[in-house]
């Protein structure tokens, strides 16, 4: 997951373990790696998640310019957003339940400033409330 903060990029990585190897995450351990070196090229800030408990995936992040949105889902727990939100002290974190989706994006996304378009399905409609 990348997230533009004024001037300079951070990125937020988490390691995925053998066991969401399994799960089919193979593909975003390659992206993620790819990723940080690009990032590391450009000699940009990466911050990474080593906490073995904690997972966040860039499909359950929403940032608005103003704060993120965290879905928490099969592949974000309470502790990866904990891990954002120590990250990106001057943003507001809040967490939303993902139920029936992959991610919170799944559903929602910025259609404009100040703006979450949001979808009509039962799981969108769930996570709005």
């Amino acid at each position: 997951m990348v997230v533009c903060q004024t001037r300079t990029v951070d990125m937020l990585c988490w390691r995925p373990y053998s066991e969401l190897l399994q799960d089919g995450f193979k593909d975003d351990v390659v992206g993620v790696e790819a990723m940080k070196r690009v990032l590391e090229s450009l000699n940009l800030n990466i911050v990474e998640m080593v906490d073995e408990n904690a997972t966040l995936d860039g499909g359950d992040v929403l940032f608005t310019g103003r704060e993120f949105f965290v879905g928490l889902s099969r592949r974000t727990n309470q502790r990866g957003a904990e891990i954002l939100a120590d990250t990106f002290k001057d943003y507001a974190v809040s967490t939303v339940p993902v139920h029936d989706s992959l991610h919170l994006k799944s559903f929602c996304s910025m259609a404009g400033p100040n703006l979450i378009a949001i979808g009509s399905s039962e799981a969108a409609q769930k996570a709005l409330k």
